[in-house]
């Protein structure tokens, strides 16, 4: 017979200290002036007996589900606001895992720019400051990703599904583990590599296989994985085919083929079709590469950065599918992105300036992730002079 989660709960919200407490801190019974981290009933301490392990009950007699993960996540913030260190992950090529300190750690606080709250804050003596997000039973949601990467706010996400509910394990674990953690955003990181070098894979040493991926249904060299970044067959070296991912076409769950080396749908969940799949992966990757790195379109021998040098700051998705690169809420300076030119005779007959990309095979898909806009084959349209960009 399964345990209840009250036989696991060891720690408890305790109304006098103001905190979460051991179940040996308290008075033993009803009278430990405690309450459920996650229902917030109260409950009564049994730590007086030697057959079972000490633990927290409801009175109510009710089996709480879950109260044993909420009371990790949140003794990990706690924990990590009492130490004011925290062991950050390595990252290849750049630096090594080391131990940051921060001078305080706030626990959830609002964010009123953003409208987002953090599982903690931790301020640096420099004014740099690191949120860190507590990972137990649900990952960063999509959306709230997309706006830590857009205003380039450094976050760590800590997974705590190998830690014990015990204050001095999660600890060590924050303090001298770099496992079980990953970036969500660091200015470190050079996310995307949008200038190509001479080692870089050329795309058409690997004409063949992209050929072989034609058969969309059957095959894919693109996917989004568990932290929402893009990522492909040709440049990543290991992917773990235990790991879930989903396809940039549906959105559905997919799985890495280490033999055949691509991604493949679930044979229970009904496959996107191949113009699905490349239109949708061109449009998310064009706003992944706005939102975590940037955008360059090449005219000549110049290349312009459109956010950076250009002053785009805004990226988003019409309902009809076009993408639209704004600088500020007047409309006159928008771009305008179509894949694989669909008919926007509104568009056309306006001044707006068009840039029709192409996503017919995974080989647009490469050049769109890692080349300028002209490099991708992409259509100018509306550009009166290659002046008119700072116009």
């Amino acid at each position: 017979m399964k345990d209840s989660d009250d036989a696991r709960l060891t720690y408890a919200y305790s109304e006098v200290h103001e905190r979460l407490v051991y179940v040996d801190e308290v008075p033993n019974g009803n009278e430990c002036n405690c309450t459920c981290p996650k229902c917030k009933e109260a409950l009564c301490a049994k730590n007086e007996g030697t057959h079972r392990t000490h633990h927290f009950a409801h009175i109510s007699g009710k089996e709480c589900i879950g109260a044993t993960e909420t009371a990790l996540h949140r003794l990990a913030k706690e924990v990590l606001a009492e130490i004011k260190c925290l062991c950050l992950p390595s990252i290849e090529g750049v630096c090594e895992s080391e131990l940051s300190t921060f001078e305080k750690v706030d626990i959830e606080p609002l964010d009123k720019e953003l409208s987002l709250r953090p599982d903690c804050i931790g301020y640096h003596k420099n004014g740099r400051a690191i949120w860190i997000e507590f990972k137990q039973t649900h990952a960063v949601d999509t959306a709230k990703k997309d706006r830590i990467r857009e205003e380039k706010v450094d976050c760590l996400e800590i997974d705590l599904k190998d830690c014990e509910l015990d204050r001095k394990k999660i600890e060590l674990f924050i303090k001298e583990k770099s496992n079980n953690r990953k970036w969500i955003y660091y200015h470190r990181i050079p996310r995307i590599k949008t200038k190509q070098k001479s080692d870089s894979v050329n795309p058409n040493d690997n004409r063949q296989k992209f050929e072989n991926s034609t058969h969309i249904q059957r095959r894919m060299h693109f996917a989004i994985d568990e932290q929402g970044d893009i990522i492909d067959t040709y440049h990543t070296k290991v992917l773990d085919p235990e790991c879930t991912f989903h396809c940039l076409g549906c959105g559905n769950s997919i799985h890495f083929d280490k033999q055949r080396n691509c991604f493949v749908h679930s044979e229970a969940i009904k496959e996107c079709n191949e113009r699905q799949y490349l239109s949708n992966a061109a449009r998310t990757i064009l706003r992944y590469r706005f939102l975590t790195s940037t955008i360059y379109i090449r005219y000549s021998s110049i290349e312009y950065d459109i956010k950076l040098e250009l002053g785009y700051k805004y990226c988003r998705v019409l309902p009809n599918k076009l993408i639209v690169f704004s600088r500020n809420d007047e409309s006159k300076d928008d771009i305008f992105v179509c894949v694989n030119g669909l008919d926007f005779m509104e568009i056309l007959r306006s001044e707006h300036r068009l840039i029709i990309v192409p996503a017919l095979k995974e080989e647009h898909l490469y050049n769109l992730l890692y080349k300028s806009l002209e490099q991708s084959n992409s259509t100018f349209l509306n550009f009166k002079n290659r002046d008119s960009l700072n116009e």
